[in-house]
């Protein structure tokens, strides 16, 4: 039996985040409340899932734990606890379980966040639009261009995100409302990653959208679909294309380029800072989440580093930052398994769900390296809805999979 509680906690992880994001940005002298009530939602939700259902001791639940338990330890070493503490190990744990967490959600039955994410996206771009006509918030790179309203600086990747699943859900006919209502919400999705100028995003979908192209079977609709919303980008574009080359000058700036150079320097200066380590340091890292007073004497400041690879080679070392590459590893090959097992199966429908989530999971899976390259490891939102969507999917393969052994058994002929 279903825990509809569970259900219904488990579907509103995205739209509540969005919404506390919004909160922060509009009432900053809220953030620190608004931050803890978040993690408190979410750390409930957490909790009530293992109490409810209990781990699963399945190696990649065990490797999971045994990574979450390396951070802490490295954590717990740092000067600076309470910024480590809150700022890494607790971000982290809590985004890295919304993979058990939606994992779970995948294997209910007749359950969907798909709604859940439109949601999101309908919420950020009404924001986006009052914004542009009351002139509410930032307007970052170039004055009265484009202002952000109450979404956050991951705003943008979230949207990329959630189109990768809304090109899961048009190949395997499972996209709510019309097309056209549709085509607006995706068009217009990508028109405000496009003219964020958040290069992260931008490159993180790009790259998203290739490698689900490349291995999703349905290469002829989605290629179409991506036409489609080309000719309404061109659209767009016309209307507001001085405003885009407007941001796109002030994006190169020497105060940008200043900025870019900065997280371009700081991987060479973490490598130099492991240079003059002991073996113990390169192995396991120091001050984890804790490096701006190290990058002092080498920026001049207090500055954290930025690029979620130089953040966990610096406070966790080179174990630490390959057994966070193993872990999307992992996650990724389990997808692949269940995807080929899929493809003994003589049943087209199950056939093209798993392989379309497949597809998915590894797209998405690359997103998040491409966009860890630009900093997303401590933004909360981001991390939680992001893993949250991947073990949703991961959690339906699964799902669909037993399915469909289950009717494959129970039709085997005795002999």
């Amino acid at each position: 039996m279903e825990n509809r509680l569970f259900i219904r906690l488990a579907i509103s992880i995205p739209i509540v985040n969005i919404i506390m994001d919004m909160i922060m940005i509009f009432f900053p002298d809220l953030k620190s409340q608004i931050g803890i009530l978040r993690t408190s939602y979410l750390l409930f939700i957490i909790l009530y899932f293992i109490v409810q259902y209990g781990l699963e001791k399945t190696r990649y639940n065990v490797l999971l734990l045994f990574y979450l338990l390396f951070i802490l330890v490295m954590t717990l070493q740092t000067t600076d606890l309470k910024e480590s503490l809150i700022d890494g190990f607790l971000k982290m744990s809590v985004s890295f379980f919304m993979i058990p967490v939606g994992i779970q959600l995948g294997k209910s039955k007749n359950t969907n966040i798909i709604k859940s994410l439109y949601f999101v996206l309908v919420i950020l771009i009404i924001n986006y639009i009052i914004s542009q006509v009351y002139k509410i918030g930032v307007s970052t790179y170039h004055e009265d261009s484009f202002y952000q309203g109450g979404a956050s600086v991951t705003a943008p990747i979230i949207i990329a995100a959630i189109l990768l699943v809304f090109f899961n859900s048009y190949n395997t006919n499972r996209l709510p409302y019309s097309r056209f209502i549709n085509l607006f919400i995706v068009s217009a999705s990508v028109f405000i990653i496009l003219i964020s100028l958040k290069r992260g995003a931008i490159l993180g979908f790009l790259a998203g959208i290739l490698i689900y192209l490349l291995v999703s079977s349905k290469k002829v609709g989605t290629v179409f679909r991506l036409a489609l919303i080309a000719i309404s980008l061109f659209i767009f574009s016309n209307e507001y294309s001085d405003t885009l080359q407007k941001r796109i000058d002030a994006r190169s700036t020497e105060r940008n380029e200043i900025q870019n150079e900065n997280r371009y320097k700081e991987t060479f200066y973490v490598i130099e800072e492991l240079s003059q380590s002991n073996l113990y340091q390169i192995l396991f890292g120091a001050e984890a989440f804790n490096s701006k007073s190290v990058m002092k004497k080498y920026f001049g400041r207090e500055r954290q580093l930025h690029v979620d690879y130089n953040i966990l080679l610096h406070g966790t070392g080179v174990l630490g930052l390959l057994f966070y590459f193993y872990l999307f590893y992992m996650y990724g090959k389990m997808a692949w398994f269940i995807n080929r097992t899929a493809k003994t199966f003589d049943d087209v429908f199950y056939k093209n769900l798993i392989g379309e989530n497949y597809s998915l999971i590894i797209s998405l899976i690359a997103l998040s390296m491409v966009m860890s390259i630009s900093g997303g490891l401590q933004f909360a939102s981001y991390r939680v809805i992001l893993l949250f969507i991947l073990g949703f999917f991961l959690g339906q393969m699964i799902r669909l999979r037993n399915d469909k052994m289950s009717v494959l058994r129970s039709t085997k002929p005795e002999e």
